[in-house]
């Protein structure tokens, strides 16, 4: 295996850490890159989402907790609100969601 892709898998999981394959199929839905694309731009309420995508409220709050627990998003209360951002404290996380971004914008460029 390569250096990059060791540096990719990192250290073995511990039981609280995301395995990669689950990080990966909770980027392999194109919901939920619709719902990461509007949270890399900042936090943002569940009502907001359900209203800037166009889905359902459960569907959108599935989607949210499958990201969750795939240590993606993280999630802070405001009153009876649930306010959702993107998790940037794991190193993990960081480094694919800025190769994401990228992706993200040259797909914009291509269109």
């Amino acid at each position: 295996m390569g250096e990059t892709a060791l540096a990719l898998v990192g250290q073995p999981s511990q039981p609280e850490r995301p395995h990669l394959a689950q990080i990966l199929r909770a980027l392999a839905e194109p919901n939920r890159l619709r719902i990461l694309r509007h949270l890399l731009e900042g936090e943002l309420s569940e009502k907001v989402l359900v209203a800037r995508l166009c889905i359902s409220q459960p569907r959108v709050a599935r989607h949210l907790a499958y990201l969750k627990r795939a240590g993606i998003l993280s999630v802070r209360r405001l009153g009876r609100y649930a306010i959702w951002s993107v998790n940037f404290q794991d190193n993990r996380i960081r480094r694919l969601l800025g190769t994401l971004v990228e992706l993200f914008q040259w797909e914009r460029a291509r269109a």
